[in-house]
Order: structure tokens, then C-alpha cells, then sequence
């Protein structure tokens, strides 16, 4: 989800290669936020063949800023040496 917050749109193998996951692993990724709404995946016609492109959606923009904020709460928390 960080990768995609700052590319937006990105092909399927860039993003494999980047993470350093098989081809199994990331779909395997890719299907749960599919199914969660946070990303969508499609083929796009390219100057010579078809590409798997992955795009975050509006949702999975959203999930991922509200997790942010809650992990930088905690990480404050933890340096205020407030209980979790």
C-alpha cells in the first residue's frame, strides 16, 4: 500500500520485483485488498502486449491514511511513555 500511495498506478511486475515477492505471493496480496476495495487490478494494451496494471482506489487511500494516523498515535504514545 506504500508503494501505491506514492506511484497510484503501477504494473504488476514492477510491483513484484520491488517487494521482492513471487508471483503467487502478490496475487495472493492483491486478491485480499481486491476484495477489501483498497486497490483494483486490470490489463492495459501497451505499444506491443497486455500489462497488469494495480491502482489504490479512493478507499484504499482513505484505510491507508487512517492507519497511518494510528500508527503515528501509537509511535507518540510510546515516545511519551504513555501505556498502549
Amino acid at each position: 500500500m506504500s508503494f501505491l500511495m506514492r506511484s497510484r498506478v503501477t504494473a504488476v511486475t514492477r510491483l513484484r520485483d520491488a517487494l521482492g515477492l513471487t508471483d503467487g505471493n502478490l496475487a495472493g496480496h492483491l486478491g485480499r485488498l481486491e476484495t477489501a476495495g483498497y486497490v483494483s487490478v486490470g490489463r492495459t494494451l501497451t505499444a506491443l502486449r497486455f500489462e497488469s496494471k494495480v491502482a489504490i482506489t479512493p478507499t484504499g487511500s482513505v484505510a491507508f491514511a487512517e492507519y497511518l494516523r494510528g500508527l503515528r498515535a501509537l509511535l507518540f504514545d510510546l515516545e511519551a511513555g504513555a501505556d498502549p
